[in-house]
Formats: C-alpha cells, structure tokens, sequence
C-alpha cells in the first residue's frame, strides 16, 4: 500500500492490484490499481 498526501492535507491510500510488464510475456505494459481517499482529512485507513 502506498499512502499520498496532496497540497491541501488530504491522503489517499494507493494498492497495487495487478502488473502487466511487456517484456515478461504479456502483450501490454499496464499497472492496475485501486484507492481510497479519506474524506477526513487524516492518514489513518482502518
């Protein structure tokens, strides 16, 4: 997990769901990922 904070103090918490590399034998380089902002203003995600 990986957790962003903007300019104005707000986080997100960032997860890596599936990575898709061109040169290890899928046809596409892709990252997919999911996120979640806390709409609190706070870093806590529990």
């Amino acid at each position: 997990m990986i957790v962003l904070k903007n300019k104005y103090g707000k986080y997100a918490a960032l997860k890596v769901s599936d990575i898709k590399d061109s040169t290890r034998s899928d046809l596409i380089d892709e990252i997919t990922f999911s996120y979640v902002i806390n709409p609190d203003g706070g870093d806590d995600f529990r």
